[in-house]
């Protein structure tokens, strides 16, 4: 005797769901849908995204391609992994996080429901970085998170990685004040005190081995950029207090007519090719 019409319906979309549930649970490492935040679990406003993309455009500049990337939790991909550093490892070589030539790729991976946090470093960095990599994890991300402020622990957690892998931002400079130069001809004594504390701050980074604010950084360029080619420059950090000394070479981008959008997509990052041997730190609240 022929089905009913609707049971042959609830039949079908029975299956669809099957089908579907399976397709989710089959999934490997989430697909790399921006260049710099990828919000799977939906906890970042625009704002914030905004925000994080100017930043992390900022330390791509700088030699140091950074991933934000959140999900709720490690069991919705189907990788194989029963850890997070596991996880971040696997997601960071898939994507090729860095240039290969440097391997200076970074990623702060959130997991929600997991309640962890891990600070993924490519294997281009000194092990030093990971006792770095733990502070930033302890004493920037996970306060704000145990008060449940996901978006202030991530900002907070994203700018100290960047402050300390790359120095401040060139955007936050105090030189790339445009007022800076009617600052000095028209402040007197005030103007100079303001500018010498913005140098002061500037220039006291924090070392990664000591932790101090006395990392100095000087940088040769090598080859400069042009309208068809990346330059190339080196860099060198050198902490007068324990004397930790490192020098990095860092690519120059192209010479362009116009500004490139510092958000997400296809703009910045250096096309992968970077990978990560497990260097990092982790944290949970």
């Amino acid at each position: 005797m022929p089905k009913h019409p609707a049971i042959r319906l609830v039949a079908g979309l029975w299956l669809l769901a099957l089908l579907a549930a399976g397709a989710v649970s089959a999934q490997g490492y989430p697909a790399r849908m921006a260049t710099y935040v990828n919000d799977y679990a939906g906890v970042l406003s625009d704002d914030t995204t905004a925000e994080l993309n100017r930043l992390l455009a900022g330390a791509d500049a700088n030699g140091v391609e950074m991933a934000v990337v959140t999900i709720r939790q490690i069991a919705d991909y189907n990788t194989g992994d029963s850890t997070i550093e596991s996880f971040a490892t696997g997601l960071f070589n898939t994507w090729g996080l860095g240039d290969a030539a440097t391997n200076r790729g970074v990623l702060l991976l959130v997991a929600l429901d997991d309640r962890k946090v891990r600070l993924e470093l490519g294997r281009g960095w000194d092990r030093a970085y990971d006792t770095t990599a733990k502070v930033v994890i302890d004493e920037y991300i996970l306060p704000p998170f145990r008060q449940g402020d996901y978006e202030r622990g991530i900002r907070q957690g994203a700018q100290e990685a960047v402050k300390v892998l790359t120095g401040p931002v060139p955007e936050v400079s105090p030189f790339s004040n445009p007022d800076l130069l009617g600052l000095l001809a028209g402040g007197g004594l005030v103007g100079l005190g303001v500018v010498g504390v913005g140098v002061w701050l500037y220039m006291r980074s924090r070392c990664p081995q000591c932790g101090q604010h006395t990392l100095q950084r000087s940088s040769v360029v090598l080859s400069a950029p042009t309208y068809h080619s990346t330059g190339e420059k080196e860099v060198t950090l050198h902490c007068s207090s324990c004397g930790f000394h490192d020098v990095r070479l860092v690519t120059m981008a192209m010479l362009s007519d116009s500004s490139s959008d510092s958000g997400s997509g296809s703009s910045g990052g250096s096309d992968g090719g970077g990978s990560s041997d497990g260097g990092g730190a982790s944290g949970s609240w």
